[in-house]
């Protein structure tokens, strides 16, 4: 067993422990709405439905963008896909921290969860395609 963890190259580790952070950035971002959820309901009024709506909308974007990550993923290629992951979770994340009011917080999570529930999709892919079959 040492022997085949020795033959792999640092980049090769470098690609599946950032391809492996892709899980942990979809467990992060779908529960850490939990302690934002008083302050939404203080700030904009949500009602606990609202809030139910504001909690689901990473949710159904994470549904949807890894459905379609698999498929993107053969079309564009894995590498370019993992720069739009970056890209969409990057931007919902730090957009709906600052969203003026429910439906953009909504939208920019939604956002959010296209790029979590692709990259849940597409790191699995890379982490496959780079390690050997020995």
């Amino acid at each position: 067993m040492p022997e085949i963890l020795n033959s792999i190259s640092t980049k090769t580790w470098l690609v599946v422990t950032q391809s492996c952070l892709g899980g942990l950035i979809f467990g992060y971002a779908t529960g850490i709405i939990v302690g934002a959820r008083g302050p939404i309901a203080d700030k904009f009024g949500a009602s606990i439905p609202l809030q139910g709506v504001i909690v689901c909308s990473i949710l159904l974007g994470a549904l949807i963008g890894s459905f379609a990550g698999g498929f993107a993923a053969d079309r564009f290629g894995r590498k370019p896909l993992l720069l739009f992951t970056a890209i969409t979770t990057i931007a919902g994340a730090i957009g709906s921290g600052f969203g003026p009011n429910v439906a953009t917080i909504c939208i920019l999570r939604f956002i959010h969860g296209l790029g979590v529930g692709s990259s849940s999709s597409v790191c699995p892919l890379m982490v496959s395609e780079m390690v050997s079959e020995k």
